[in-house]
């Protein structure tokens, strides 16, 4: 008989709770010791003669104090340098002089009560994860004040049953991984039983710095780093809620989450190559995502290593998405610098003031069935070289854009900028976000808008199709003093398209002394490309459109200043353009 990996994932937890199957055993060797419910470390660590440590059975309430080192990385096995298996409630602490240094795991633990683990010294594993905790039944929550270090992944969380997960790292903190991608064969798991699964496998888990999975029932997911924190790997953080509770990710002031995504098979099921990537399953919650002021995300050294995904959100619930970005804070990407994928809930982007959102095809994407609300922040910057901004879906949209800010798509987007891995369009849709890839063959734009109605009813169940579009709002509203700029052959500054609504409403107002540029265009039939405005707005029952240009605003474009077309199946439209006060609109 075959089993699937959680199949096998299970079978080990139910193997392991088998009441007798295990017993209460005391382990002494190299510089460990167990009195009671209390197991201590002591001594420096050699890795000329240190051994696994490996405690089976430990009682409710059991307490692992490591004060010296355990180093066996230099042994021919694979093994870990700490391995618990705890029967209830387990809390670890390794003091800021302990050192645990595995050849496989630093410190491997799998329990069926709540797990409290805080490092403030040394964790790393040659081969596998610094940190692996297969826990069933409880909570967890890890915090690192040290530094963790792993091959594959720095911490990794995999949860079972009830309880919330929570992994923190402190001010100043490290947490890595990479560059492996895979993990060195095993013929048994950390705590000497035949190896029914690897805890590294990637055929369910992503290489990250911090990588939480959460299996199954209720129980939020927080991941938070400290200020002036690292946190690294071919992903940065990785998030994935399977149950029903919300997922929230805080990144401190000033600090570091970096997903370098080299070369890697991208069709595998978790995400490869993000800064920060949140999967929320049908029945979880809402995700919040926020980034501290001065922090980075993403942005590697070198411009050829940097990942996809600066920042990516996914919920295929009917719940929402929130990530906003700190005050002078930078998320930079080689494909997206913010990807939002929503099922039915709200969406809402804030960049925060003096902000930077940098990406090779799109600084923000937005995709679903869902209400989109989109803040660009005072001389904030989001820029891609295909769009700018990108909304793709079925409801209400929002863009309103700071004082000073600028929004530019710089027409300089071609496949050969494909982050590595990717060898056409077509392959990137299945980075399991739907994003419909084939629209960059559409021109650059600062603003790109394509919006019907939402569908009703909707269901992502089930392929089935809508009986009607509900009506449909979009609004761009720029600041004063505010650029928004589409460059290259054909494009549009600010681009919007409506199909599929019952009634669409269109507004856009640009700022005092703002700026709207599109690029070099032509002027067709009766319509064209190349416009500092184009909408084109289609309601079944009707279109309302109105263009207002601010005081000394400039809107330009190589083929018109303004293009506006608009029409309805069954009822008559309505359309107006007001420019402001010593504003000047052309097209050239």
């Amino acid at each position: 008989m075959q089993f699937t990996i959680r199949q096998r994932k299970q079978l080990l937890l139910c193997s392991m709770l088998v009441g007798g199957m295990i017993p209460w055993t005391t382990a002494v060797a190299g510089t460990c010791s167990q009195a009671g419910s209390t197991v201590t470390c002591t001594g420096a660590a050699n890795s000329a003669s240190d051994t696994q440590q490996t405690f089976l059975g430990l009682p409710d309430g059991a307490v692992v104090d490591v004060n010296g080192g355990i180093d066996t990385s230099a042994s021919a096995a694979h093994t870990a340098a700490l391995a618990l298996d705890a029967q209830g409630a387990l809390t670890v602490t390794i003091a800021d002089v302990g050192e645990l240094i595995g050849s496989n795991y630093g410190l491997a633990i799998r329990g069926t009560g709540d797990v409290a683990v805080t490092n403030g010294g040394l964790i790393t594993s040659a081969n596998n994860d610094g940190i692996y905790a297969l826990v069933n039944d409880g909570s967890v929550q890890i915090t690192n004040n040290g530094t963790v270090a792993g091959a594959t992944t720095g911490i990794n969380v995999q949860a079972y049953g009830d309880g919330a997960v929570t992994v923190q790292t402190g001010a100043g903190s490290s947490t890595t991984a990479g560059p492996a991608q895979t993990v060195a064969a095993v013929s048994t798991n950390p705590w000497g039983e035949p190896d029914m699964i690897d805890p590294g496998d990637n055929e369910i888990f992503a290489s990250a710095g911090i990588l939480v999975t959460k299996w199954s029932d209720s129980g939020d997911v927080t991941i938070t780093t400290g200020a002036d924190s690292e946190v690294s790997g071919i992903n940065g953080i990785v998030a994935g809620n399977h149950g029903t509770g919300n997922t929230y990710v805080t990144v401190g002031d000033g600090a570091i989450v970096s997903g370098m995504g080299p070369d890697q098979d991208y069709s595998i099921a978790a995400i490869g190559g993000a800064g920060i990537s949140v999967q929320n399953d049908f029945e979880a919650g809402e995700i919040l995502i926020k980034t501290g002021t001065g922090s980075i995300i993403n942005a590697t050294a070198a411009a050829s290593d940097m990942a996809p995904f600066g920042i990516a959100a996914q919920s295929i619930a009917r719940a929402p998405i929130t990530i906003i970005t700190g005050t002078d804070s930078y998320v930079a990407a080689s494909a997206f610098g913010i990807l939002a994928q929503v099922g039915a809930g709200d969406t809402n982007i804030t960049t925060g003031n003096g902000s930077t959102v940098d990406a090779a095809i799109s600084g923000i994407v937005s995709v679903g069935n869902t209400d989109l609300t989109i803040n660009v922040g005072d001389d904030g910057l989001v820029q891609g070289k295909w769009t700018g901004i990108t909304s793709a879906g079925f409801g209400d949209v929002t863009v309103t854009t700071g004082t000073g800010s600028q929004v530019i798509g710089s027409g300089g987007f071609d496949p050969a900028d494909m982050p590595p891995g990717f060898t056409d369009l077509g392959e990137l849709p299945a980075i399991p976000y739907g994003v419909p890839l084939e629209l960059t063959t559409l021109p650059a734009s600062g603003i790109k808008i394509m919006a019907g109605g939402k569908l009703e009813p909707f269901n992502p169940d089930k392929l089935e199709l809508p009986t009607r579009y509900s009506p449909l709002t979009v609004t761009v509203t720029t600041g004063k003093d505010s650029l928004v700029q589409g460059e290259g052959t054909l494009a549009n500054g600010i681009d919007i398209i409506t199909v599929g609504a019952d009634t669409a409403t269109i507004r856009v107002a640009t700022g005092e002394n703002s700026q709207v540029f599109g690029g070099d265009g032509i002027m067709f039939g009766p319509g064209g490309m190349g416009a500092g405005i184009s909408v084109m707005g289609f309601g079944i029952l009707g279109a309302d459109v109105a263009i207002d240009t601010g005081k000394n605003s400039l809107i330009e474009g190589g083929g018109a200043g303004i293009l506006a077309i608009m029409g309805s199946d069954f009822q008559p439209s309505s359309m107006r353009i007001t420019t402001g006060a010593g504003s000047i609109v052309r097209g050239s």
